[in-house]
């Protein structure tokens, strides 16, 4: 459920929350608020002839920055994900489409597959499976209804879905869906995912009963059977600068971004500014 751009500008300093065993909670009402220098190559990456959009991008590095983002085509019909790879995170290669909706008739993504994130887990036993991506999906007859996906890839361009045996409602790649109860009204969508100890975290968009967006989690064992938080939404909006959502939205905290550094116990904030939004940092 992104807003897409014709050119995707990725590269600034990143502000770190620290957090310690005596103070988990990090006093972000402290940070700074332009803590933010533009790179001056930006726009580090932009749209090829072949693909008219380029947004909502998720990032790691394995050996090299790889970068996956939603993008749109030409004809401007459906959404589908893009990859662009760097050595510097600066000089991107040409954007390529790797993963695109469903060829079946009756697909729950048959329209659009967008905003992914992507983990790289080394400790996945299977090599095919070590790239992780869960993304946004939704189908011809109701776009805006969007659920949860995921699927899997040995080298973060070759990409499967989850086989529909063991996907909810035998759909293939489908993880996680609506509710239907407060803070998950109808659409779940913008995930954002971290491995920790084994267990799986994932965070996403949900919608509350006055068109409010919050942020709501789930945890897995395996990264596709889900068990909600039961404190859903983890965080709502609260102050006044969220009050301000686009469109029909009346308060917006959405797009959250989680990096957990297992070395030193920082943990990165990231925002989606293209939106109203905020995140507070949790340690998992």
């Amino acid at each position: 459920m992104g807003k897409y751009f014709l050119k995707l500008v990725v590269m600034a300093m990143l502000v770190c929350c620290q957090s310690s065993d005596d103070d988990n909670a990090f006093p972000i009402e402290n940070l700074p608020a332009n803590n933010w220098d533009r790179d001056v190559n930006n726009p580090v990456l932009e749209s090829v002839d072949t693909l008219t959009n380029i947004s909502d991008p998720t990032v790691i590095y394995q050996g090299k920055f790889q970068m996956w983002a939603g993008c749109v085509g030409t004809d401007v019909t459906f959404a589908s994900i893009c990859y662009s790879e760097s050595t510097d995170g600066i000089n991107w290669s040409d954007p390529i489409v790797v993963f695109t909706p469903s060829t079946a008739a009756e697909g729950w993504d048959n329209q659009k597959t967008e905003i992914p994130t992507v983990i790289y887990d080394e400790d996945e036993a299977d090599v095919t499976k070590r790239y992780k991506m869960w993304y946004g999906g939704a189908n011809r007859e109701n776009r805006d209804l969007i659920k949860i996906g995921y699927a899997y890839s040995e080298d973060g361009i070759n990409w499967n879905r989850l086989p529909a045996c063991l996907s909810l409602d035998q759909q293939a790649g489908l993880v996680l869906v609506p509710g239907f109860e407060v803070g998950d009204a109808g659409v779940v969508s913008d995930p954002t995912s971290v491995i920790k100890n084994g267990t799986y975290h994932i965070w996403y968009n949900s919608f509350g009963a006055n068109n409010d967006i919050m942020i709501s989690h789930a945890t897995s064992s395996n990264g596709y059977e889900w068990i909600k938080d039961t404190s859903n939404p983890v965080m709502i909006p609260e102050v006044n600068w969220e009050d301000q959502g686009p469109g029909d939205i009346t308060k917006d905290v959405s797009h959250p971004v989680v990096l957990v550094d297992n070395n030193d116990g920082i943990i990165s904030c990231g925002l989606d500014l293209s939106m109203t939004v905020t995140l507070k940092p949790t340690v998992v």
